[in-house]
């Protein structure tokens, strides 16, 4: 069943934007007395439609779902080439980051223009909308930046923050052991450098900062594989504690 974010529901009927409102009447020929799945504000409801222009879904219960993780997540990412930003952001969707921070650092080579940054951040918004609803999310992650790495202060930080760090590579038991000391309910941080990666002072002042070094393997990855190897690592292990 297709899932929906409204963007109201007032007397018990839900109402959608106009990209969803579309997809659902001309791409996906919704017909009255159908039924989708409804997702606002963290909640989930079975709706039926009930008019067509406008659309409008009159709410018929409420559904449990568990398809969020308990912790809140958040992805500190500096910016890489081309679309594999786009891929990181969808992935990290899929993956359960409430969250996502976009940054830049001493080697990163991507230059957002000031004028464009909102225009950018408009088009991952929606990438992380479609990316919410494809996997049946409950909530629609934030994103938000672009902010320079040593910018980042003690009121951004989480109850636990890691940044992966290609020296530290092999120790992947540590890493394991840290991410198991995360007890439900308590937030995240995962911090993924640029191509290239971080240089080493860069890294000591994060970790002056409250971020730990955590290793992904004996392998060095490419910026976007390790952001989606870490995250589906840790999302792995909270998982298995709800």
């Amino acid at each position: 069943m297709q899932r929906y974010f409204a963007k109201s529901i007032n007397d018990g009927i839900a109402y959608f934007n106009d990209d969803d409102s579309h997809h659902l009447l001309n791409v996906m020929r919704a017909k009255i007395d159908e039924r989708i799945e409804v997702a606002f504000q963290n909640e989930l409801y079975l709706g039926q439609i009930i008019c067509l222009k406008p659309l409008q879904v009159k709410i018929i219960s409420k559904l449990d779902d568990e398809s969020e993780l308990k912790n809140d997540v958040t992805l500190f990412y500096c910016l890489v080439k081309g679309d594999k930003l786009d891929l990181v952001i969808q992935k990290a969707t899929e993956l359960g980051v409430k969250h996502i921070v976009l940054l830049t650092s001493k080697r990163t080579i991507v230059d957002f223009k000031k004028d464009d940054i909102n225009k950018k951040l408009k088009r991952y918004q929606q990438i992380i909308l479609n990316a919410a609803q494809q996997s049946h999310r409950l909530c629609i992650p934030t994103i938000e930046g672009v902010y320079k790495l040593d910018k980042i202060d003690k009121t951004m930080l989480k109850r636990h923050n890691f940044i992966a760090f290609e020296k530290q590579k092999g120790q992947t038991k540590h890493t394991l052991d840290l991410f198991n000391d995360i007890k439900p309910n308590e937030s995240v941080s995962i911090l993924i450098g640029p191509e290239g990666g971080f240089e080493d002072e860069e890294v000591e002042l994060m970790n002056r900062l409250g971020f730990v070094n955590i290793s992904l393997g004996s392998r060095i990855l490419r910026s976007e594989t390790a952001a989606i190897a870490c995250l589906g690592q840790l999302g792995l292990i909270l998982e298995s504690k709800q």
